[in-house]
């Protein structure tokens, strides 16, 4: 089939689904009269894409449905100076959408190439047996202090709920403290007691310092360092405060930093302890396993991190939570710091939370995939129950298991790469903390 009929073939399947997503449908005719047009693989792929950047069939697919999802119908002009025999002039996007449909046209290609390595642990996580353990397991948690970032939400929400339900005080580290403040107020009707406010966004490194100084100007011990907080699939365009990939910087970053200026604290409450451990929870995701490493050039902005889907960025940041969590072990689990990484689930997407055309089609599946509290299950378990101690270093799947992540996150000269990278990044950032 050539490449013109092979388009006009694919506007006939994908046509209801453009007159569906407009919301202005007076443009829909000429809009159809575009794609229908004899000339438009030639003339339009080729003004903007170059044919060999376009990577496959499904590929070809994904421009499609982005050109149709998009909100304003170019015009032809001449472009290049090239005039295709018998086609008229070429057609001309605006450039700023090009880097758009180049992602979209790489995003599905990439995952379903990605889900052909997953490995055995991947595919058991992502569909697991029942779990064989719960919540009411927990131990009495009272004396016991605790933070968990991103608590007024998802599953963040859920492991609070239950570790105040056992007596623990939780520290519910959140951006907005109005809605913290609902989730708070929730929490005590239901369970009697009380979570504390911590004012935290990891897309600054100094809002993450600050947060750091109020925990240690209150409190001389933690037990347990929650980092469960995420940003996922946000637009490509979003950055940290600090100009860093929105997920990388939040994800990674945030949580790296947050930790460090934690830790002496943490080391501390080590030694005092009886069991002469701390832990810290790094939720990680099967989605690590989806990339192959980590692209410095991409993780600031910059061209080539606006080439790449939000998916993989986000993707690479799981890959980097791994990373971090190993390198944490590393390094300090001579002290009774207890940093592990795990895989929640799958689970149930936030479309109100995550408005991104990924999470709208990912949340089709959220009827028959589990919700917040089955995704807390397994950081409730390894964070709280005394097998825990034993999980330094290791990667926990769903329900309350250990698996084992992808063998490229162990490697020590990665994990020394990428730590070097976030020290320089905190480098100018004064701790304001430190154990003597």
């Amino acid at each position: 089939m050539s490449q013109n009929r092979f388009y006009r073939w694919i506007c006939l399947v994908v046509k209801p689904m453009a007159c569906c997503s407009r919301v202005d449908e007076s443009c829909i005719p000429a809009r159809w009269a575009l794609l229908r047009s004899p000339c438009f693989a030639r003339s339009h792929i080729e003004a903007f894409i170059p044919w060999p950047e376009v990577p496959s069939a499904s590929s070809k697919v994904l421009l499609l449905l982005a050109f149709s999802s998009n909100n304003s119908i170019p015009t032809p002009e001449p472009t290049h100076g090239q005039i295709y025999p018998g086609c008229g002039p070429p057609i001309d996007l605006p450039t700023s959408f090009r880097p758009y449909l180049i992602m979209q046209s790489y995003a599905i290609p990439s995952l379903v190439s990605s889900l052909l390595n997953v490995s055995p642990s991947g595919w058991s996580s992502m569909f697991p047996p029942p779990p064989k353990w719960s919540p009411e397991e927990m131990p009495d948690l009272g004396g016991k202090v605790m933070v968990v970032t991103g608590g007024n939400d998802g599953i963040g929400k859920e492991t609070v709920k239950a570790l105040l339900a056992h007596n623990a005080k939780v520290y519910m580290a959140s951006r907005n403290q109005v809605k913290a403040q609902v989730a708070i107020d929730e929490l005590k009707r239901e369970t009697g007691r009380e979570a504390v406010f911590l004012r935290l966004d990891l897309a600054s490194l100094q809002s993450v310092k600050t947060a750091a100084q109020e925990f240690l100007s209150k409190e001389t011990e933690l037990h347990v360092l929650f980092n469960n907080a995420g940003s996922i699939y946000p637009p490509v365009e979003d950055v940290t405060e600090e100009g860093y990939d929105l997920q990388f910087g939040t994800n990674v970053l945030g949580h790296y930093y947050f930790t460090k200026l934690l830790l002496p604290v943490l080391l501390k409450t080590a030694r005092l302890s009886a069991d002469g451990k701390a832990r810290v929870v790094h939720v990680a995701s099967v989605g690590h396993e989806f990339v192959n490493g980590i692209d410095l050039e991409t993780l600031k902005d910059g061209p080539k991190r606006k080439r790449w889907h939000t998916t993989k960025l986000y993707f690479q940041s799981k890959f980097g939570n791994v990373v971090v969590a190993d390198e944490f072990h590393r390094r300090y689990a001579d002290q009774g710091l207890v940093s592990f990484s795990l895989h929640p689930g799958n689970l149930k997407f936030d479309t109100k939370r995550h408005p991104s055309w990924t999470i709208k089609l990912l949340g089709i599946l959220n009827p028959v995939i589990p919700g917040p509290k089955m995704g807390a299950l397994t950081q409730l378990w390894a964070g709280t129950m005394p097998e825990g101690v034993h999980l330094g270093g290791k990667y926990c799947i769903p329900y309350a298991r250990v698996g084992q992540a992808k063998n490229e996150t162990d490697d020590p000269e990665l994990g020394k790469r990428l730590w070097e990278w976030l020290e320089e990044q905190v480098r100018d950032v004064e701790p304001p903390y430190t154990e003597t």
